[in-house]
């Protein structure tokens, strides 16, 4: 089975002040996917930090799995986000957290609400894998995580960015470096997530 971190810059302190952070509530993490209709590819990028602030900040990138034809800016957004939860449950298990909150944005509506739902999967349903994913580390999760929309591309519309516009500008940008950098090499990866369940 495979977990979507691709690639990962921890702070110095390893994570502690993010700890800490999910410990008191508030501890922020901020997702954004990329993808490029011709070739079929995509990426997400991801941070975490301690607050709004940029210190003592976790950073994520992965490529997203699945055929040419599963590509698409909503299953990148939904990478984005099995990546932070992937990554937290390293940390909440790391620091032996029992309880806490994390607020995760990102600025796709549809991954978040699915992200978010309680309601029963559908097979069906567009990037079943992925959100099965999302839906069972959600469940194994000791602490709380709130999602938020944030609204996107607000600098090319002229808008003054608050800390969450900011932090989504950077991940934006740190997704579609990533998938730039390895667009070259690019591999449709046909992988069992790790919490994806078996088809019978």
């Amino acid at each position: 089975p495979s977990v979507l971190i691709d690639s990962i810059t921890l702070p110095a302190d390893e994570c502690l002040a993010i700890a800490t952070a999910i410990k008191n509530g508030t501890a922020c993490a901020i997702s954004d996917g990329s993808y490029e209709e011709d070739p079929q590819q995509g990426s997400s990028g991801f941070i975490i930090t301690p607050g709004k602030t940029r210190q003592n900040m976790l950073i994520g990138r992965n490529l997203i799995p699945g055929s040419a034809e599963d590509q698409s800016a909503y299953r990148s957004e939904l990478g984005g986000v099995t990546g932070v939860l992937a990554a937290v449950s390293v940390i909440v298990h790391y620091y032996d957290i029992k309880q806490g909150t994390l607020e995760l944005a990102l600025d796709g509506r549809s991954a978040k609400n699915e992200s978010a739902s309680t309601d029963f999967l559908l097979a069906g349903q567009s990037s079943f894998d992925i959100l099965q994913d999302i839906h069972h580390r959600l469940e194994l999760l000791p602490i709380t995580v709130k999602f938020r929309w944030v609204e996107g591309h607000q600098r090319e519309k002229g808008k003054t960015l608050d800390w969450w516009g900011k932090q989504n500008d950077l991940v934006d940008d740190i997704a579609k470096k990533f998938l730039k950098q390895n667009a070259s090499t690019w591999q449709y990866k046909l992988t069992r997530l790790w919490y994806e369940k078996w088809t019978v």
